[in-house]
């Protein structure tokens, strides 16, 4: 019952109104007094926090892999961020309801990449094995152009150090150096797929 409720928060928005629909000061002045028309509130925007959770798959190659890898790895990011304007559920009839996201946002990723596939350097056999998990600081414009940086750690040889990753749309490319015994570095990508459940509220 827990996991379908998390799927069934997948892909969707809430919206408190709270003291909507925007901001009137009853004791200001009309702000055009040779106008004859009612004069509208001002839109207070919103507080957009948003909950995104996806999957990445691609490959690349270092020091860890003489002739490439494969990778699948999962990521859930929290995120904040505001909104000049409140957001019309009946003008957003191509996007998923769902899709309510800041103009820009700051979050944190928490990430595993949970499965690789590499070939080995004694008997060139694709072995699969497990990767580092990472977390990650990151800004997001729309969730369209990110960028983040954080540390990872792999729980298996005990190696850890900086990785950086960046995406546009549905295409990532991230970069790491290990520092252990069994450390060393890499560079990859490939695509990510990801939806957002975000909830929002008046900034005013």
């Amino acid at each position: 019952m827990k996991a379908l409720a998390v799927v069934a928060l997948v892909g969707c928005h809430f919206h408190r109104d709270v003291n909507a629909p925007g901001v009137v000061d009853p004791l200001a002045p009309p702000k055009n007094l040779t106008s004859a028309q009612p004069e509208y509130p001002d839109d207070p925007g919103e507080h957009r926090l948003a909950l995104t959770s996806g999957v990445l798959g691609g490959g690349g190659g270092g020091s860890f892999a003489d002739q490439g890898f494969f990778e699948l790895a999962g990521e859930v990011t929290l995120s904040y961020g505001q909104s000049e304007v409140t957001h019309n559920d009946h003008a957003m009839s191509l996007l998923p309801r769902g899709v309510v996201l800041p103009p820009r946002s700051y979050g944190l990723t928490l990430g595993w990449s949970g499965l690789r596939v590499l070939k080995d350097k004694l008997t060139d056999d694709a072995q699969a094995k497990l990767g580092p998990v990472y977390v990650e600081g990151q800004t997001a414009w729309a969730n369209a152009i990110g960028f983040g940086g954080g540390w990872a750690f792999d729980p298996k040889t005990g190696a850890t150090g900086p990785q950086v990753q960046g995406y546009f749309t549905i295409y990532y490319m991230r970069a790491r150096v290990l520092f252990g015994d069994e450390g060393g570095w890499e560079i990859g990508g490939g695509l990510q797929f990801k939806i957002p459940a975000t909830w929002t509220w008046r900034r005013q």
